[in-house]
C-alpha cells in the first residue's frame, strides 16, 4: 500500500518544514506495524528525486539529513551527532524510512486518509502503531499527534512509542503515551521519577561478567538475549510492553552500530542476565566455530 503524507508543516523543534508519512510496515523484529516516519520536508523531496539504485537510497537519506536533523530530533537526544545514531550514520537501517518517504503521496484530506489507513491496518491483522520509524513524535504539533494516536486507538491498534525529548517541558503532553528513551539506569530512574515509562538501552560492556536488572525492570522479551532463555519468536506487535500508558520499564542491551560485534566478543559469550529476584532471564549467545 502506498505511504501517505498525514502532516506537512512547521516543526515544533525549530519551525522548519517537516512531513509525517504513514504506511503499513514493520520488520522481522517489530512484526506487522503501522509505521510513522517524521522527516524534514527537504529530505522527503530528496528521496523522491533520487534516481539511483534502491540499495543506495539509505545512504542518500543519511547524507540529506545531516544538515536538517534538528527539525526532527531534539537536542536532548543522546545519540544525536554520534555513531550510535542510525539515522545519521547507518545507511542500511535508514533504508526503510527512506523508501517510505520516496514512495509517499499527498492526499486531499490527510485526517480522512489516516483514518482509512488505520482501519485497513486493523482489518489486515496489524496490532500496533509505531512511533516512529525515524524522527520524533515531539516534532509534530500536539493536536496532530493527538489525532494520530486517537484514530489508531479507535481502530483497535496499540502503540510502540518512544521519545527522545521527554525532559523537555514541551513534550509533557506525550507522557502516558510514549516511553522515555534512556541510555542509562540513572537516566531511566530519573525519567520514572517524573512519571514516564522507560525503554533503557544499556551499553553492551556494562553486561560483562553478569548483570542483574534493577527492581521493577524487565528485559525486552524480543531481545536476542531473552530469546536465548525463553526460545520464543516474540515480536514487538505481540508483546505490547512499550506503550507509555502502562508505566513499564524495559531494559535491553544496546543494539546500535557496532553492538553486534561487541556481543560476539569472547568477553560477552554466555554472559547471563538476571532479574532482581535472581532468576536468569537472558543470556548472551555463545558462538561456536
Amino acid at each position: 500500500m502506498t505511504p501517505i503524507t498525514i502532516y506537512e508543516g512547521p516543526s515544533q523543534y525549530n519551525g522548519a518544514q517537516i512531513v509525517a508519512t504513514a504506511c503499513l510496515g514493520g520488520n522481522t523484529g517489530t512484526g506487522k506495524t503501522l509505521d510513522i516516519t517524521v522527516a524534514p520536508a527537504s529530505v522527503r523531496d530528496a528521496m523522491q528525486a533520487f534516481d539511483g539504485p534502491g540499495g543506495q537510497r539509505g545512504g542518500s537519506y543519511v547524507k540529506a539529513l545531516q544538515s536538517t536533523i534538528d527539525s526532527v530530533c531534539h537536542r536532548q537526544c543522546s545519540h544525536k551527532g554520534k555513531n550510535s545514531c542510525y539515522a545519521q550514520h547507518n545507511a542500511r537501517s535508514a533504508g526503510q524510512p527512506a523508501k517510505q518517504l520516496a514512495n509517499s503521496v499527498r492526499t486531499q484530506d490527510p485526517r480522512d486518509a489516516w483514518q482509512s489507513l488505520c482501519k485497513m491496518a486493523s482489518l489486515s491483522g496489524f496490532r500496533k502503531l509505531r512511533l516512529c520509524t525515524a524522527g520524533s513524535s515531539g516534532a509534530l504539533p500536539p493536536e496532530v499527534i493527538d489525532w494520530i494516536m486517537s484514530d489508531a486507538e479507535s481502530a483497535g491498534l496499540g502503540r510502540l512509542a518512544y521519545l527522545e525529548s521527554w525532559r523537555s517541558k514541551d513534550a509533557q503532553h506525550l507522557k502516558g503515551s510514549h516511553m522515555a528513551s534512556t541510555q542509562s539506569i540513572k537516566g531511566a530512574e530519573f525519567a520514572r521519577s517524573r512519571g514516564w515509562g522507560s525503554f533503557t538501552s544499556v551499553p553492551v560492556p556494562e553486561f560483562a561478567g553478569g548483570y542483574t536488572l534493577p527492581k521493577g525492570a524487565t528485559l525486552c522479551p524480543k531481545s536476542a538475549e531473552a530469546k536465548e532463555v525463553h526460545g520464543l519468536p516474540i515480536t514487538c506487535d505481540a508483546c505490547g510492553l512499550c506503550d507509555g500508558s502502562k508505566d513499564n520499564w524495559i531494559v535491553v542491551p544496546s543494539h546500535g552500530p557496532g553492538d553486534a560485534a561487541r556481543k560476539r566478543s569472547k568477553l560477552m559469550q554466555g554472559v547471563e542476565i538476571r532479574d532482581s529476584s535472581g532468576a536468569i532471564v537472558g543470556r548472551f549467545k555463545t558462538i561456536t566455530k
